[in-house]
């Protein structure tokens, strides 16, 4: 996550939902939480989450293809 341009911190936050283990397969999942003004406008969407397959989920109630 810290490696995610800054661009993107005034919309999102960047960070772990799960941490990453260290084992064989790595394991993982990532979120991006709406913050500020993306927050207040973004309900739909809200939280975006993709693990280490690739599986994206969200926090709203749109749908996958409308957000990602």
């Amino acid at each position: 996550p810290a490696q995610c341009d800054t661009e993107v911190s005034t919309h999102y936050t960047i960070e772990f939902f799960v941490t990453p283990t260290g084992a064989a397969p790595m394991a993982f999942t990532l979120q991006a939480v709406p913050q500020g003004a993306q927050g207040t406008r973004d309900t739909k969407c809200a939280t975006l989450r993709i693990n280490q397959q690739g599986a994206r989920t969200l926090t709203g109630t749109g749908t996958e293809a409308e957000c990602w």
